[in-house]
């Protein structure tokens, strides 16, 4: 028998992630909840920037990565946004899928 580590992620004690004022429009035709388009949340002590195009599965993530991030900047659409990118120029980009739709990477060209 292999035993495998199981690693259990829990946020910090003393949270430091505070939600912010979104910026963005919501784009025409959006098919979600246009309160979860986007998400910002901003941690004076983290220095770095990140960008997430995600999915629903990113909101268990956003506990994590707000508090772990300077700026973080949650987006709930699965067009990987060049413009946005430009904008907002982040340290780190995560393209988040659920890998039942990996496949939706199959047509991404």
């Amino acid at each position: 028998d292999i035993k495998e580590e199981q690693i259990i992620l829990k946020p910090k004690q003393g949270y430091k992630g505070t939600k912010i004022k979104s910026k963005l429009k919501v784009p025409l035709n959006y098919h979600f909840n246009p309160n979860l388009y986007e998400l910002r949340f901003s941690n004076d002590s983290a220095p770095l920037k990140i960008l997430i195009f995600r999915d629903s599965f990113g909101q268990a993530l956003s506990k994590f990565l707000k508090e772990s991030f300077g700026e973080t900047l949650f987006i709930w659409k699965r067009t990987f946004n060049h413009a946005l990118i430009e904008a907002y120029q982040p340290d780190i980009i995560i393209d988040e899928v659920v890998e039942r739709n990996v496949d939706l990477f199959l047509d991404a060209q």
